[in-house]
């Protein structure tokens, strides 16, 4: 399985890119601020939800409200419905929490791992928990486990021999894309259908890493590079999965294979641009307009300074997010002493205008799309 979110605090810290600032274009600002974002602190996972027009809410504990402990494994999010993944004596557990009702689907101990099974991820739909695993333990044979909800019944399904590498899959619309290179460098991407629980078709990349996204259309985008050289987006019809455009590209940024957590939107890349190490700031928001093939980089370190200086302390930036409708990039910090109880929120103009800095009492981990 994935390891636990918390993890990326350090690792996003040490990850190398390329350092260029680039001023964008004055644009109005949009007034209104909302956003919903998950957190934690060394012992809780917590939810908070903000709104500029109305009164602050309260923290929501999700270790209490799911029974979530600080050690859980990864969150998934499909729709509207957050799912909370953990393991503890042997077994994993899943939470469900419908982000518009408030409804909580609690499945305590719906698996029980085995030393014949090695459980790389998990992600699920609605009805059917997936798991990605290696099988027997120790072997380079991967297989899928499907899990009805709520019989918990499970059928394995084998995805390919001889995996050297097994990477983050994208579910989406009762379709399961599952990357994978193998031994002989190969990158695949298989594709699972929910309703028909078999194998539809098997996508195959060569040499060049696939990173998966669903664009505005609702089709298939990968962007493919070899370690972002020669790299391109394709677009799939989602339906087919027959290639209907590829187009080059030239990004100073190489996504990892599987699931991309980028924006596509009319004909725009938004996604998180990595600073050269050392730098004052570890990573950025930026956006890559295809047609002109130009990238535009908000200057993170001048928003930082600003911020800082109001604060009267150092920020360490922890995760950012994305809002397609508000035009917003939402970066998450906690405060340079590393105390994971002092946290908060950087709310960017996507024209590089620093909106709102909103302080929240942990880490930010992770933004609800929209």
């Amino acid at each position: 399985m994935k390891l636990k979110v918390f993890f990326l605090l350090v690792t996003i810290i040490l990850m190398i890119g390329c350092s260029k600032d680039e001023n964008f274009v004055e644009e109005p600002v949009s007034e209104s601020v909302n956003f919903t974002v998950i957190g934690q602190n060394a012992e809780n996972l917590f939810e908070y939800r903000y709104d500029s027009g109305s009164a602050p809410l309260d923290v929501v504990n999700l270790s209490s409200e799911l029974g979530i402990e600080g050690n859980f494994l990864t969150l998934r999010q499909v729709e509207n419905t957050m799912s909370y993944y953990s393991f503890s004596g042997g077994d994993f557990s899943l939470a469900f929490k419908d982000m518009n009702t408030g409804k909580v689907d609690l499945f305590p101990r719906f698996f029980t791992n085995s030393i014949e099974n090695s459980i790389v991820w998990g992600t699920n739909s609605k009805e059917t928990i997936h798991l990605g695993f290696y099988n027997p333990s120790g072997s380079t044979n991967v297989g899928l486990k499907n899990i009805d909800i709520p019989s918990f019944e499970s059928t394995d399904l084998q995805i390919d021999f001889n995996v050297e590498n097994l990477y983050q899959p994208l579910y989406y619309d009762r379709k399961l894309f599952i990357t994978y290179k193998d031994v002989s460098d190969q990158y695949k991407v298989q594709v699972y259908n929910l309703d028909t629980k078999n194998f539809l078709a098997s996508l195959n990349f060569g040499e060049f890493s696939p990173s998966l996204l669903i664009n505005e259309e609702k089709n298939l985008a990968v962007i493919k590079s070899r370690l972002g050289i020669d790299a391109q987006l394709e677009i799939y019809d989602f339906d087919t999965l027959s290639l209907i455009e590829s187009t080059p590209i030239q990004l100073e940024r190489f996504f990892s294979p599987g699931e991309l957590d980028v924006d596509l939107v009319e004909g725009k890349l938004y996604y998180s641009f990595l600073y050269a190490q050392p730098s004052t700031v570890n990573f950025g928001p930026a956006i890559y307009d295809i047609d002109r093939n130009e990238e535009e980089r908000i200057d993170m370190r001048s928003i930082l300074e600003q911020a800082e200086a109001v604060a009267q302390k150092q920020f360490i930036l922890t995760v950012q997010g994305y809002s397609k409708v508000k035009k917003q990039f939402y970066v998450g910090y906690i405060s340079d002493g590393g105390q994971l109880n002092d946290g908060g929120v950087l709310v960017i103009f996507e024209g590089g205008e620093l909106i709102e800095n909103v302080s929240v009492p942990f880490a930010p981990i992770y933004f609800l799309k929209d």
